[in-house]
């Protein structure tokens, strides 16, 4: 007992000493935290969470915009509800902001129309070839979800539909192709 103690003493003063590195999505966050909190105070903030359940004291609120605390993904929601903006307004950089953006995990930057389009769940990432871009369709909303920019419901079974039609017509055009040779 008086080992297992010690150890956890230990282990506390060395996460004490230890300096806290947010990423570059967790800096993004308590950017746009900062801004769309405006003249709102902590302490206002603070109750307005708490009446969602999500407690975070007004020290804890502080901490987030300086960048010395996470925001968890319940918080994230929480307060997207409070500023009356859907998550991804709180994890990516306004429009305006900046012209490439690199989110956490990416490995390297892409324009912010691009990860703007990714996250509203328009196109990939990365891929830009045919196979990437269905796929991603396909799999960037549950079946029957209406997808961003449309009148209609697409489902996985029109979308595979539309891709086995816009097969059928490219293997038409690549047979016209050979016998014009």
């Amino acid at each position: 007992m008086i080992l297992v103690s010690s150890c956890l003493i230990c282990t506390v003063y060395a996460m004490a000493g230890k300096e806290f590195d947010l990423g570059p999505t967790g800096r993004t966050v308590a950017e746009n935290i900062r801004r769309l909190r405006g003249s709102t105070s902590y302490a206002e903030l603070s109750r307005w969470l708490a009446d969602r359940k999500r407690f975070i004291p007004p020290l804890g609120l502080r901490r987030i915009e300086a960048g010395e605390r996470r925001v968890d993904v319940d918080e994230l929601l929480a307060l997207a509800l409070i500023f009356d903006v859907n998550p991804n307004a709180l994890l990516f950089p306004p429009a305006d902001d900046e012209t490439e953006y690199e989110p956490t995990g990416a490995g390297r930057g892409q324009s912010l129309e691009r990860v703007w389009d990714w996250a509203d769940g328009r196109r990939p990432f990365w891929r830009d070839d045919e196979h990437g871009i269905t796929s991603f369709v396909l799999h960037a909303r549950p079946p029957g979800r209406q997808f961003p920019g449309t009148d209609t419901d697409l489902t996985v079974e029109h979308l595979q539909e539309l891709a086995r039609t816009l097969e059928n017509m490219t293997k038409q055009l690549g047979k016209r192709s050979d016998g014009d040779d």
